[in-house]
């Protein structure tokens, strides 16, 4: 319900205020459903914004950005519209409401009082009707309505064109295709509060909004979904298509006072304008998903503001912070703009805005920009990652993973940025010691990359985990005393039957401690080794004054960058095992001495591996480890237990195997879709796994 936000962003003004006197403002609140619910108030949903529909409730609430108690505060309403009735329900609480009964600017007092003294500040807000986006069902706009198309549509070459992109968006023809049969069998009228403009169910806000405009018409509902019912509407009433639609005024607030003055309209990109329709639990979840993810907590530091005299002011270089510690500013590098003068001084969370364009794009999601500049290294990151990119602009190391550890001397915030996850995903930037290591394929083939892990849906709606792990959240992993919860839905496709992450049994004993354990068992063995190597040795933690003391600094603190590499990646070696294995094996090696043995080597257990890819077509790959020479039999059957086809069936010597299966039986014939199990048995070893052929 967007608490924590609004409460980080207080903390973050305090910091940037540091120990100032008081200073008073003043917060519109914005009302999704899910939050009049939790706060037990009924009526209808609000922006937030400083332009509201006539009629419609203004929340708002007091604060002091220097971060102080306010022992006592005081509202006025300082002016309005001549005739007005309008007029605060509270003076002097932390909260006020009122509404606006006409259209014009209302302008409220807020004086507050902490124990360091008094301060005021006066806020204007603009009350307006509604007047449609101008451009739906081929409508033209009307230009002495203020309808948005009329200036908003290239007409005038100051102006940029948001109308057109716009039509691209899901937003745009979402009524349309609702009332058209297209959205869903079950599409009702309860849908059109968020798929139309203005509609509210409150009797006191007539403001020309879709409600007033049906009820004015005449027009009802169709009782049957069908095409054709949006063309109707658009024919016999034109006024209200121009409101039979997501359009601009949903999140820049009604326009008919507007005509070009600024002031008169709302830009932001605050979570309260998406909130009012994507925050409506159970269903509309996004907001309640986001409100559980790291990307809600905005981290920020005074140090990171950059100066127009600053070199990366403009370019928007991996030294810029701001570019993705500010929702504005990440939105000005997505567009190729420079650090604008607003994020020197303040910041913005980073909101739905940040990575979804409102206005419509032509890909999926409506993304911001995908295409994504280079790693640290100069290494041009692939268009393959998909909607994945999107990510992959914030989350890398920043820095050469070969050249850093040799020419910049350690501190404590010495190492790749925190959060090298787009390096460690491809397979490069670590420090190599000058060896090639080699990256596993599997995660690389993952469709949109990050995104098609971290926000695959969860499916259990009744979980403590609800809204906390996939999705919006983009967690993973879910824990509390006694509950332990992996997101593991996109894993199950290859990873058949597992429940949590420490399921997925390592193929080798890579971290020398005589047991294969799950993967992550592994690579928690290698790190703890890395950190035993590292000054003061033998302890699993790492003391950086003592590689800087040491005469041997230098390789250790590549070793280090490494460690530091590990740790940022925060997936246990998950995004590139096979990177993540071979980067902490060599850090391990060149400062111990100690060899691994190679994985593709003498095994030392038998073992039945997973079949991939999973689910298959044509063709999947079976590995086996056998760790001395035994008479190898390899089966496929389907699940009522009869033999489909025999794949291996021999006297085989110690080693690592693979068979391929391509989907036929022993007639050679295609069988068809659906689960089949593989059993080998070689001596004594029996083992039996799932594959999934998908035609």
């Amino acid at each position: 319900m967007f608490f924590r936000t609004t409460a980080v962003m207080a903390f973050v003004l305090f910091m940037i205020g540091g120990s100032l006197a008081q200073q008073a403002a003043i917060k519109i609140e914005a009302m999704s459903p899910g939050r009049l619910h939790h706060l037990g108030l009924t009526g209808s949903t609000t922006t937030g914004l400083s332009v509201v529909p006539k009629g419609g409730v203004v929340y708002m609430s007091d604060r002091d950005l220097a971060g102080g108690t306010i022992n006592s505060c005081v509202w006025q309403m300082t002016s309005k519209p001549g005739g007005s009735l309008a007029d605060l329900d509270s003076t002097l609480t932390h909260w006020t409401t009122f509404r606006p009964d006409m259209t014009g600017q209302y302008a409220i007092k807020l004086t507050i009082t902490t124990a360091t003294g008094t301060d005021d500040t006066t806020i204007t807000i603009t009350a307006a009707n509604f007047t449609g986006v101008g451009s739906v069902g081929n409508v033209p706009p009307n230009i002495a309505q203020g309808q948005c198309a009329g200036c908003h549509s290239g007409s005038i070459p100051s102006l940029a064109d948001k109308v057109t992109p716009w039509k691209t968006s899901g937003h745009a023809a979402m009524f349309q295709r609702g009332v058209d049969g297209i959205v869903s069998s079950h599409y009702s009228s309860s849908c059109m509060s968020c798929h139309t403009t203005g509609l509210d169910t409150d009797p006191l806000a007539v403001n020309n909004g879709f409600d007033d405009q049906m009820t004015s018409s005449g027009w009802l509902f169709p009782s049957t979904l069908q095409p054709g019912n949006f063309d109707t509407l658009v024919a016999n009433h034109p006024q209200l298509a121009q409101v039979g639609t997501i359009g601009c005024e949903m999140c820049h607030g009604p326009g008919n006072q507007h005509f070009g003055n600024a002031a008169k309209t709302a830009v932001s990109i605050d979570i309260g304008a998406c909130a009012a329709c994507h925050d409506e639990p159970w269903r509309h979840n996004k907001v309640s998903e986001y409100e559980n993810s790291k990307h809600a907590e905005l981290i920020w530091s005074s140090s990171f503001r950059q100066q127009p005299s600053s070199s990366d002011f403009m370019t928007n270089s991996l030294n810029n912070c701001i570019r993705c510690h500010d929702g504005q500013a990440f939105i000005n590098y997505t567009n190729e703009v420079g650090t604008d003068t607003r994020s020197i001084t303040s910041v913005q969370n980073l909101t739905c805005a940040a990575c979804h364009e409102p206005h419509g794009t032509p890909n999926a999601y409506q993304l911001r920009k995908i295409s994504v500049d280079t790693l640290a290294n100069g290494l041009a990151i692939p268009s393959t990652v998909g909607s994945g990119g999107v990510c992959m602009n914030c989350h890398k190391s920043r820095r050469d993973g070969e050249t850093y550890p040799i020419t910049t001397s350690i501190s404590s915030h010495f190492g790749p940025h925190h959060s090298p996850q787009t390096d460690m995903y491809l397979g490069k930037n670590a420090h190599s010691f000058g060896q090639s290591i080699p990256s596993s394929i599997a995660h690389s083939l993952v469709q949109d990359a990050c995104v098609g892990c971290h926000m695959s849906a969860t499916v259990d709606t009744g979980s403590v985990a609800r809204d906390k792990i996939g999705g919006h959240s983009w967690g993973m992993t879910y824990r509390e005393p006694g509950v332990e919860i992996d997101n593991v839905s996109g894993c199950v496709g290859c990873h058949t039957g597992i429940t949590h992450f420490r399921d997925i049994i390592a193929a080798f004993d890579y971290d020398n401690d005589g047991t294969i354990e799950p993967f992550i068992n592994e690579t928690h063995g290698l790190r703890a080794l890395l950190a035993e190597a590292l000054p003061p040795f033998g302890v699993d933690s790492v003391d950086w004054r003592m590689i800087q003391a040491s005469p041997d600094s230098v390789r250790l603190k590549k070793a280090y960058y490494n460690y530091e590499f590990f740790e940022g990646d925060a997936s246990e070696g998950i995004h590139n095992p096979k990177y993540a294995i071979g980067v902490l094996q060599r850090s391990v090696s060149i400062l111990t001495g100690v060899e691994f043995r190679e994985a593709n080597g003498v095994p030392e257990v038998f073992a039945l591996h997973q079949n991939y890819p999973n689910p298959f077509n044509p063709t999947t790959t079976i590995s086996f480890a056998i760790p001395r020479q035994a008479t190898v039999r390899l089966e496929v059957y389907d699940l009522v237990g009869r033999l489909v086809k025999v794949l291996a069936n021999e006297e085989l010597p110690q080693g690592n195997y693979s068979a391929v299966w391509d989907g036929t039986n022993v007639a050679g014939t295609g069988v068809s879709s659906g689960i089949y199990l593989y059993r080998i048995q070689a001596g004594t070893f029996v083992s039996v796994k799932k594959m999934v052929l998908l035609r």
